[in-house]
């Protein structure tokens, strides 16, 4: 087993919860009529990933009416709610089909920060940026956001190393069932590799671990979906040199140096044979993706609406003519599904709920991942009777149908060749001073045919991510310098608000002066 590693996790906002921010009162000594001052906050968000900040929107409140608590006065200022804003700022994907090495999932995480300005009338008073945070779409119940609104990302998922699922551990997996593992990169220091670490333990019980999967190039603040099914990890016919099948495996995430980043999850290899067996695919509340495992009786409906259309028969009134003809056929289907009786039973049904609030939902074919909306709208998430867990769910796919066929898959054939080139150039910054690092690097990537150097149709642009297709790295350049920075600080001075503490006896410590030299930091915006 891999030692741990030594990082520091940083917490981040959720989406799908509320993201309050508060522009403090004006003062009530210098402004002591309050009725014409007015609150502002400007959110900033990058163009593109990794790109330069631009202004998202303005937006204008009044400060809340004052609490008098014992004869004291306080003034809580405004309060703007900003979830609505950020929330269609990031976005949560399926794993590709057949998905077999760690990809990056690089729109479930957007770095962003507010300014805020208070105006007495239309005369400003100040303008304060306030602290860069980090969004990510996923959201928990809400009767834990009170506990849990500013630490769910270092005193839940950090302390613990966690995986982003609430799936109970010790899960029984299919070989030929498909699963993903969601990690976030919220510490420090990044590692420059990531690799998916696999203890194996065969019916013998001998054990062998391995590294299954890798992948260099690590991004800090990015959410990766790791492979993890027996299939996917090239583990469903494996043996030992006994001849053994696996039992049972052990995954977790290491760094280059094999030390242990992430929390260990077991799956138990389930080859039990049934006679149906279906797999849904759908997202959690923390924005990866979770599989369902169906293995009782399951039906399917079909329903058309008809389009009809009346016509003249002519005089003679010929019995072939109709008078009614169908324009357009349109059918939905309906997948009515029962998990079984699973292993892990009342964890299992508790855990089912999340099924209920995913926002995407896919059956898994042996082509593609065909996409569901659940029309169950009800859900018995406890019955202390209950003996053996099990339930029944509705889909229908979300897609209509407008003919019927049952074509073979066909083997794959030779594509038109396809590259992408670069788009956006923009300076790349230094994370920790703001300050241009030399390097001019490319926004997003656009696909092109290598054939003539035409754009594909429609337009396929994406960002230019490390890890991800067609990335292209950054190149040196002039007009990168730190000293082309357009914004840098001038020379600071300040007197630290903190004394020493380890004085001799006898002696008493005193402030420090800080110092910050120019040209330290740096900004694109301000």
């Amino acid at each position: 087993m891999d030692y741990l590693a030594n990082i520091t996790h940083q917490d981040l906002q959720l989406s799908k919860l509320p993201i309050v921010v508060t522009v403090d009162a004006s003062s009530p000594v210098t402004y002591p009529d309050r009725t014409p001052l007015r609150y502002y906050l400007e959110v900033f968000v990058p163009e593109f990933y990794q790109g330069g900040f631009i202004s998202l929107t303005t937006l204008e409140g009044s400060e809340e009416p004052p609490q008098t608590v014992a004869g004291v006065t306080a003034y809580p200022g405004a309060n703007f709610e900003i979830q609505d804003l950020l929330h269609g700022l990031v976005e949560s994907r399926v794993p590709v089909f057949g998905l077999s090495q760690i990809a990056i999932c690089e729109t479930l995480v957007r770095p962003y920060y507010t300014k805020a300005i208070r105006k007495n009338g239309s005369a400003p008073i100040d303008e304060i940026i306030q602290p860069s945070s980090y969004v990510y779409r996923g959201g928990f119940a809400e009767t834990d956001y009170a506990a849990y609104k500013d630490k769910f990302f270092t005193s839940f998922v950090g302390s613990g190393r966690r995986f982003l699922t609430w799936k109970p551990d010790f899960a029984p997996l299919r070989p030929d069932q498909p699963e993903y593992l969601g990690f976030i990169t919220n510490f420090s220091p990044t590692p420059s590799e990531l690799r998916l670490r696999v203890e194996i333990t065969y019916e013998d019980w001998s054990v062998e671990t391995i590294t299954a999967l890798a992948l260099d190039d690590v991004s800090s603040m990015a959410v990766y979906i790791c492979p993890v099914g027996p299939t996917q990890l090239d583990l469903q016919a494996r043996t030992n040199v006994a001849g053994k099948p696996v039992s049972r495996y052990k995954v977790w995430l290491s760094n280059e140096n094999n030390e242990r980043l992430s929390e260990e999850r077991t799956y138990l290899m389930y080859r039990q044979p049934y006679r149906t067996l279906r797999y849904i695919l759908f997202q959690n509340s923390l924005g990866l993706f979770d599989t369902l495992a169906c293995y009782g009786d399951a039906s399917e409906n079909l329903k058309v609406q008809r389009q009809t259309a009346e016509q003249f028969r002519g005089y003679e009134y010929l019995p072939d003519v109709s008078e009614r003809v169908i324009n357009r056929v349109t059918g939905e289907r309906e997948l009515t599904v029962s998990t079984g009786y699973q292993y892990q039973g009342k964890q299992m049904r508790d855990y089912w709920q999340e099924l209920f609030f995913a926002e995407q939902v896919y059956l898994i074919t042996d082509r593609e991942h065909i996409p569901l909306t659940l029309i169950s709208d009800s859900y018995l998430a406890d019955d202390d009777r209950e003996k053996t867990v099990g339930r029944t769910l509705t889909f229908r796919y979300t897609n209509k149908e407008t003919s019927y066929s049952r074509l073979p898959a066909l083997a794959s054939a030779p594509e038109r060749p396809t590259g992408w080139r670069g788009d956006a150039q923009a300076c790349e910054l230094n994370q920790s001073t703001g300050l241009r690092n030399g390097k001019k690097r490319y926004g997003l990537l656009v696909k092109y045919y290598i054939d003539n150097g035409e754009d594909v149709k429609p337009r396929t642009q994406k960002p230019n991510v490390v890890g991800t297709e067609g990335y292209i790295p950054s190149w040196d350049s002039a007009d990168c310098e730190a000293a082309t920075t357009p914004y840098q600080n001038t020379v600071l001075n300040q007197t630290s608000v903190y004394k020493r503490n380890n004085c001799a006896v006898g002696q008493v410590g005193g402030n420090w002066t800080i110092t910050v030299a120019a040209g330290a930091y740096g900004s694109e915006v301000s």
